[in-house]
């Protein structure tokens, strides 16, 4: 329970880790402040002289058309952007030498994405832009910045933005889903819109278009 210091310290006593990636989070719910917000910095503390690395997210910014680094100006605009900027403060209150990784829009063939539109359950936006970011990819490049010792803030996003129902598509078609079950829309108030992250330290992760055949139109009867 990484919202119970006591029974987070046995663990981390019990491992004795050289390095912790923390990437527990939910974006809602009872225990969005306690588990989001404030389990970070408690992990990091707890860490004691381990390598610490924290997931965070690219909606602490708050969706300005021009693209964002490390140095830009934070500004969420919904409470689980709130919560992903307050882990940062805590992890880095805690932990100078923490390094925090802000990434973007995780997917993978098997992962909460693709499962998105397996389902079709709801219209994915057209006007959200992102940066898609291959889950093996980001593992990887955590791994090796682990090994560094870079520290502060981070962005490790894959090299290309998409708009959120055209990569739903491109996904659909590549885990064969038929893109045309796929419903558009655009996005209702109080959602960062234009969330396009690089980096003053990292190169960029191969871009979604490298792994995924675009599609890039919509049916009528898809469009509100």
């Amino acid at each position: 329970d990484l919202t119970d210091p006591a029974s987070l310290d046995a663990v981390l006593d019990a491992v004795e880790p050289d390095c912790v990636v923390n990437c527990a989070y939910v974006q809602g719910g009872p225990q969005l402040q306690a588990l989001t917000a404030e389990a970070p910095g408690w992990i990091a503390r707890a860490c004691g002289s381990a390598r610490f690395v924290h997931l965070s997210s690219d909606v602490v910014f708050p969706g300005d058309p021009e693209p964002v680094d490390e140095r830009s100006p934070t500004g969420p605009v919904h409470a689980y952007g709130e919560a992903k900027l307050e882990s940062e403060r805590r992890v880095l209150e805690a932990r100078p030498d923490a390094l925090v990784v802000r990434t973007s829009l995780l997917w993978d063939e098997q992962g909460a994405q693709a499962d998105l539109v397996r389902k079709a359950a709801f219209p994915f936006y057209r006007d959200e832009i992102r940066c898609p970011t291959h889950l093996p990819d980001l593992a990887q490049a955590l791994l090796d910045w682990a090994k560094t010792d870079q520290s502060g803030i981070l962005h490790l996003v894959g090299a290309e933005t998409a708009d959120r129902a055209s990569f739903a598509r491109a996904l659909a078609h590549h885990i064969g889903v038929d893109p045309n079950r796929l419903a558009s829309t655009l996005q209702p108030p109080g959602r960062p819109k234009h969330l396009h992250l690089v980096s003053r330290h990292a190169p960029p992760l191969p871009g979604w278009r490298s792994k995924l055949a675009a599609v890039e139109t919509f049916p009528d009867e898809a469009k509100p």
